[in-house]
């Protein structure tokens, strides 16, 4: 009997010290993280107004389809420059073309390393081989940087891809005049002769004409879907715990994408390189001042290897430039055109 009256003390005391034990150290804790959020935010500069957000969710659920109206709307509101948070991720929007050029031109190396989207980073070779996404201050970005500016949009080299870009005006030309006395669609014919001159002057100025047009009907049809699937919105950018689900199959079909953009690549990198072997042997294809962009990046690792031993720019590299060449092109002109269409619209 003594016994059991002894345990069932030592028992009651013992709880009563464990959970005075935890209230003080939960007590602790709570104030250590009162404290230093309040000193760390007397450290840090001010944020830029903003709208106010759900908890977890923060400003999540009141973004609109139509994003850039949205920033706009709130420029009205809050000035040219303001915030967001989106649940974990704390976003700056810039509305104002002064403050873009200080971050963009003036503050790029600052503001430049940060995650790329889910999608962004599949698309661009899982941001390994990308100049986009790279960190400025990794080495492959700098030697990318350099061959892209030196080498792809250097004076001479945009020289040698003006008879490529002239051979598709001519046969635009002759198309017109053939269909003399019948209606043409001069909008939609003039788009595509843009989008035709831009992928010759890229990978397409050694590439037989009926490869051409077949390869080509397929890579402007990728190019399109990885520019819709490139802007969408993915959830789990926003929740990183919910990427590994892959929720909305964005990371699956990017990387679909990029496959057949790989074999696209792939063929006609080969299909050159069988070109060039059979032209060192005497049979000349190309006019040695017609070039496009991939000769001419082929040239730039041939001669690496040749003096070297080795060259620096890898074939994914190499890809990689010219995916985001072609994305960059296509992407302003099927932003730009719609405008020159309407040119008046944009007067005042």
């Amino acid at each position: 009997m003594a016994s059991n009256i002894f345990s069932m003390v030592c028992d009651e005391s013992l709880g009563w010290v464990a959970n005075f034990t935890l209230l003080f150290i939960s007590i602790a804790f709570a104030s250590f993280m009162f404290v230093s959020k309040r000193s760390t935010k007397g450290d840090q500069n001010p944020l830029p107004p903003g709208p106010r957000g759900l908890p977890l969710v923060g400003n999540l659920p009141f973004l609109k389809p139509d994003v850039y109206r949205y920033f706009s709307d709130l420029a009205q509101i809050y000035g040219p420059i303001c915030k967001l948070q989106l649940d974990t991720k704390l976003c700056i929007v810039v509305s104002s073309p002064s403050l873009a050029k200080m971050i963009l031109k003036n503050h790029d190396a600052t503001f430049a390393n940060h995650n790329p989207p889910i999608a962004a980073s599949v698309l661009s070779y899982d941001g390994n081989d990308d100049m986009v996404w790279k960190h400025h201050d990794d080495p492959d970005w700098r030697l990318m940087r350099k061959v892209f500016i030196r080498e792809m949009m250097s004076n001479t080299s945009l020289d040698a891809c003006y008879n490529l870009c002239r051979r598709e005006v001519n046969q635009m030309v002759r198309e017109v005049y053939v269909d003399i006395g019948t209606p043409i669609d001069i909008g939609q014919l003039v788009f595509v002769n843009l989008l035709n001159m831009m992928m010759m002057s890229m990978v397409w100025g050694g590439v037989p004409s009926e490869e051409r047009n077949s390869i080509g009907v397929e890579f402007k049809k990728v190019i399109s879907e990885i520019l819709v699937l490139a802007v969408k919105t993915n959830v789990s950018d926003f929740f990183p715990i919910l990427a590994r689900f892959d929720i909305q199959g964005m990371e699956r079909k990017g990387k679909e994408l990029l496959s057949r953009v790989d074999s696209i690549f792939d063929s006609v990198v080969g299909e050159r390189l069988k070109m060039d072997e059979v032209q060192r042997k005497g049979v000349n294809f190309n006019d040695t001042e017609t070039k496009d962009f991939l000769q001419i990046l082929l040239e730039l690792k041939q001669q690496e290897n040749e003096e070297n031993g080795k060259t620096s720019l890898n074939m994914m590299q190499l890809k990689a430039l010219l995916l985001v060449s072609f994305l960059s092109k296509f992407d302003g002109l099927v932003a730009d055109f719609p405008l020159l269409l309407h040119f008046s619209m944009m007067t005042i």
